[in-house]
């Protein structure tokens, strides 16, 4: 993929160990630029906005009003969003759902929110997670490394942690299992 492409716009803070790029069969991801050591951080991240609301109930009204109320540099960050890297998504919904966390803490018994996160979108799915979110602790996500990752490796997680756990039985389900993949892991 080209140098022009939208998600060479994305603002990563500098102090990331990681940078954007085209990852092959998986759209775009985030590859380290330096060793990151086993329990560093690698990225804490702010929502650019929050829908407080569970995730099916989510429409593009909801995410059009989140929209609206951005800055004009935050708009056009969201405007950058492409589906797997790629092409445009069709609803201003899909792209929020390809790139929102459910931050509620099940632990508090907190109503489901969800807030959109551009970076951490790029960390694509492993089997065999380099990396992951151990807690959400307020509106801010932080992953950690769970292993050691070498130079040019690419961050990776386990994406039912952003799903309560009574729903794992169904993304594991039929049809959503064909989504998960561990070939090549």
């Amino acid at each position: 993929m080209s140098a022009a492409h939208p998600y060479h716009r994305l603002e990563v803070p500098v102090e990331v160990p990681f940078e954007l790029r085209s990852s092959p069969g998986k759209g775009w991801g985030a590859f380290a630029t330096k060793h990151i050591d086993r329990g560093s951080l690698i990225l804490s991240e702010k929502p650019t906005f929050i829908i407080r609301k569970s995730h099916n109930e989510i429409t593009d009204y909801h995410v059009t009003m989140a929209f609206q109320k951005l800055s004009p540099s935050q708009r056009a960050q969201f405007l950058l969003l492409r589906d797997n890297g790629t092409s445009y998504f069709t609803s201003m919904n899909d792209a929020f759902a390809e790139n929102s966390f459910n931050i509620a803490n099940s632990d508090r018994d907190e109503p489901e929110a969800h807030g959109l996160f551009p970076l951490h979108s790029r960390f694509n799915h492993s089997c065999i997670p380099n990396s992951k979110v151990p807690t959400v602790s307020g509106e801010i996500i932080s992953s950690f490394a769970i292993r050691d990752i070498d130079v040019g490796l690419d961050m990776s997680g386990i994406k039912l942690y952003v799903l309560p756990a009574i729903a794992w039985p169904v993304y594991l389900a039929p049809p959503f299992n064909s989504l998960v993949t561990c070939d090549g892991d």
